[in-house]
């Protein structure tokens, strides 16, 4: 009886022992682990233009039908490619203040509201805001095009009449960028008259002292034709 009670009290005490803690060596590992399967997901929410956003998108059903018992934070996916865009941004940064030719800004908007378009116009759900787009394009050292987006910035219709708003982003992106001097043309849209005379001002008053470029040329008519026309040659070239 002795015998069996010591067997029980063991039992007991095997039970009763609280489980052992995962060592900091380990917490670290997982986090390694978790950190590399964002970024991963955030590649592939890049790659597939896929809303991170969005608690039903397409990357949680994928991720589901991978792994069922992996919960995903979409908080942790954002920052996953926020921190992809910053590594790409000080890359792209370095590369446009070594090359050696010009290089040319296109102003791009979507706006959806009461100015040009309304959510009637669009199929499907409509999975941004209004927003201005300011990329670049250069010829690369094996003389390929690239176009790269350098600023997002989201605006209200009402911010999207007002001329400052694409004076100050273009400024904003030159002096962020330091490529006061390479800047030689800007491609905008054609429909709408942008005040952008503000930036060749600009680009005069600071040429002096920062040797900003100032022959900048305003491309307005035709500007969006061109641009897909030279999108389309060196899709053939390429």
């Amino acid at each position: 009886m002795k015998k069996k009670q010591k067997l029980d009290d063991d039992s007991v005490d095997e039970k009763q022992k609280p489980a052992l803690d995962s060592s900091p060596q380990e917490e670290e590992d997982e986090e390694v682990v978790e950190k590399l399967r964002y970024r991963s997901m955030a590649k592939v929410a890049i790659g597939n233009l896929i809303n991170p956003t969005l608690e039903n998108s397409a990357i949680t059903e994928m991720v589901h039908i991978v792994c069922p018992t992996f919960s995903l934070d979409t908080s942790k996916l954002q920052n996953a490619i926020l921190q992809l865009y910053q590594e790409g941004k000080e890359k792209i940064e370095k590369l446009l203040k070594d090359a050696q030719g010009k290089l040319t800004l296109s102003c791009e908007w979507m706006v959806l509201g009461d100015w040009k378009w309304t959510s009637e116009d669009i199929v499907g759900p409509i999975l941004h805001q209004d927003f201005m787009v300011i990329s670049v394009y250069f010829a690369d050292e094996d003389f390929k095009m690239r176009k790269w987006i350098l600023s997002y910035h989201p605006h209200s219709p009402e911010d999207m009449k007002l001329k400052d708003v694409y004076l100050d982003s273009l400024k904003n992106v030159v002096t962020d960028y330091e490529i006061e001097n390479k800047v030689s043309t800007l491609l905008v849209p054609n429909s709408v008259d942008l005040g952008l005379d503000g930036f060749s001002k600009w680009i005069e008053e600071e040429g002096g002292s920062n040797q900003i470029n100032p022959n900048v040329f305003l491309i307005y008519c035709c500007s969006d034709m061109f641009r897909l026309m030279v999108d389309d040659m060196y899709k053939v070239l390429t």
